[in-house]
């Protein structure tokens, strides 16, 4: 059910409220789990969709790489940067590889990263404003 808890929280703009969803996660990768358990106790795989969740939210909602207009011919990036220092990552869209980064020094973030050539992109940044790069490309902000 945490897909629908963390829906609920993007479109209520509350997402960095989900720092504490991320723990289980976290306990994962300190297990050396190669594969997401159902659940915490039995510590079972079934390897189905739902336990592919962190694949989701890591493209759509941490890199915050989404479709503004049909066919991804408008890209927009809206990252929640959570208390991650620094990330970055390459998501596949119909419209070509998406590159993003961002580093996160003293409350100074920089972010950059690449969409394909031709395709605008909008950058919603964590301060609120809003980035218009018309022909795609590389960015940096």
């Amino acid at each position: 059910m945490r897909f629908y808890l963390l829906r609920a929280l993007e479109m209520t703009d509350m997402y960095d409220r989900s720092e504490v969803i991320w723990e289980d996660w976290k306990k994962m990768i300190k297990l050396n789990l190669t594969t997401c358990p159902e659940d915490n106790v039995n510590m079972r795989s079934d390897c189905h969709g739902w336990s592919a969740l962190a694949l989701y939210e890591f493209t759509r909602c941490i890199a915050g790489v989404k479709p503004l207009e049909p066919g991804w011919t408008k890209i927009g990036i809206e990252p929640h940067v959570l208390s991650l220092p620094d990330f970055s990552g390459n998501v596949v869209t119909p419209a070509g590889m998406v590159q993003l980064s961002w580093k996160n020094e003293a409350g100074h973030y920089t972010l950059s990263g690449r969409v394909p050539d031709g395709v605008p992109v909008e950058l919603f940044l964590p301060d609120g404003t809003k980035q218009l790069y018309l022909h795609g490309g590389a960015f940096e902000f």
